[in-house]
């Protein structure tokens, strides 16, 4: 028995089967390996990919929150510009009425001094009494 046995293991057909089944079992092995590869090479590729997405939302979240301060701003200044130009509104509305009120009063005071002149001329009547006043040299003969 033990001599067949060697007879067999000896023999190429059996050397040949054995090469056959452990290329086989490579193959077999070497697919396993491959799609185990293969399998994390996609968990690695899809975890790249995740990150880069989580990466892009928050970048788009800094990004939104960056133009929602932007806009706050520009809002806030804009609101600042605004009650800026009412106050500057007011302060000239407030100058131009005083003005007008300055301008009134010189006008008042013109008015009032040449009232004042007019009457001071009505009582000294000085042009009239020039005209009544007014007389004429003959020529004499002397």
């Amino acid at each position: 028995l033990l001599y067949r046995f060697e007879q067999r293991v000896a023999s190429d057909s059996f050397k040949q089967e054995v090469r056959q089944r452990v290329e086989e079992e490579r193959s077999r092995l070497e697919e396993l390996m491959l799609a185990e590869v293969e399998a994390q090479k996609r968990d690695i590729t899809e975890e790249i990919e995740r990150q880069r997405k989580e990466k892009e939302a928050l970048e788009k979240e800094r990004e939104a929150e960056k133009s929602k301060e932007v806009e706050k701003d520009r809002e806030e200044r804009a609101q600042q510009l605004e009650e800026q130009a009412r106050r500057d509104e007011e302060r000239l509305k407030e100058l131009e009425r005083r003005q007008e009120e300055e301008r009134k009063l010189r006008e008042a005071k013109k008015a009032e001094a040449e009232k004042q002149a007019s009457e001071k001329a009505r009582l000294l009547n000085t042009s009239g009494q020039r005209q009544t006043v007014g007389f004429k040299l003959k020529p004499s003969l002397f």
